[in-house]
């Protein structure tokens, strides 16, 4: 059988299509879980801790969308009238 240009052109770029997208499917099948961690796996709760820089004042909260180390809070010292900063920020161990 004779096959002309086009056709072997065709079948080397039907073929090289097919592999790719097989290995990108082996791939997202490797690193799904990496990738997408569903939220029932991970135990405890995110933690924040905010901390006065003029002193040793340090009180913690849940995790508030938005926090960030170094963020300037709206919370402040009560001895101090300044603004706490997050200084940490963590999940804490389940009790299980």
């Amino acid at each position: 059988m004779i096959y002309s240009l086009y056709d072997l052109v065709m079948l080397i770029f039907l073929s090289t299509l097919a592999m790719s997208v097989m290995l990108i499917v082996i791939i997202y099948l490797v690193f799904r879980r990496v990738l997408i961690s569903p939220s029932s796996t991970l135990e405890g709760k995110i933690v924040t801790v905010l901390r006065c820089p003029l002193c040793n004042y340090a009180v913690r909260r849940t995790f508030k969308l938005g926090d960030y180390v170094g963020k300037v809070d709206s919370e402040v010292c009560p001895s101090h009238r300044v603004n706490l900063v997050v200084y940490e920020i963590f999940r804490e161990a389940s009790e299980e």
